[in-house]
């Protein structure tokens, strides 16, 4: 448990890296606790949930472990994940973008975006321009559309074009109307009425609407 309560992890912080930033005391551990812990993909099933089309991972450094835990549901259902990954040991031990970036391509999913966090060692914080090191980011993954082919053919047939139809919804959420207009094209399970209505309407609304407003939590 971390002084500063939001930067608690399973993993020790990697106070040789810390200690060269401002306010690393907000990393001091003040007390351990042991958790009983599950894969996501055994508590999902054990309550009956085998269909999930997003999820978002924020565990200070042990996210790859929770997406290896899901695993089965990400490879059989997911369309899109949002991930925080650490590009410098925050962490003692901890997995780093490049370990989380080889599994998530491995199930078929490719990097969208990069909301990155920037920091400035203490010994020249206010030399030079505002970033500093790149430390961390949110990072957007959504699924290729070949491997949502193959995920959504494993369905049975009736929930298939739910799944076409909530996919291009998450790349529309995020702003990506030439995505969402290429998972439509693949879409074959989709109505061929249906699919032209989403293209002109996709074609209607990319003109006319950005992406989600930034706001926290997004």
């Amino acid at each position: 448990v971390a002084r500063d309560r939001g930067l608690t992890s399973i993993y020790k912080p990697n106070r040789a890296f810390l200690d060269a930033f401002p306010e690393a005391d907000r990393f001091d551990t003040v007390d351990v606790h042991d958790v009983q812990a599950d894969t996501l993909d055994d508590h999902l099933q054990s309550h009956g949930l085998n269909d999930v089309d997003f999820v978002k991972v924020d565990t200070q450094g042990s996210e790859l472990l929770v997406l290896e835990g899901r695993s089965r549901i990400l490879e059989s259902s997911g369309s899109g994940v949002e991930v925080e990954v650490e590009f410098a040991p925050i962490y003692n031990e901890q997995p780093l973008f490049g370990d989380v970036d080889r599994f998530l391509r491995g199930l078929g999913f490719v990097l969208f975006d990069l909301r990155p966090c920037y920091w400035k060692r203490t010994a020249g914080r206010a030399l030079g321009g505002p970033r500093g090191q790149i430390i961390w980011a949110d990072a957007l993954y959504l699924k290729s559309v070949p491997a949502l082919q193959r995920t959504i053919a494993s369905l049975e047939p009736p929930l298939q074009a739910g799944k076409w139809l909530r996919a291009i919804s998450i790349a529309l959420l995020y702003g990506y109307f030439d995505y969402a207009l290429e998972i439509a094209r693949a879409a074959d399970r989709l109505d061929p009425d249906e699919r032209a209505l989403i293209e002109r309407r996709l074609r209607e609304g990319g003109e006319q609407l950005g992406p989600l407003p930034r706001f926290p939590g997004k």
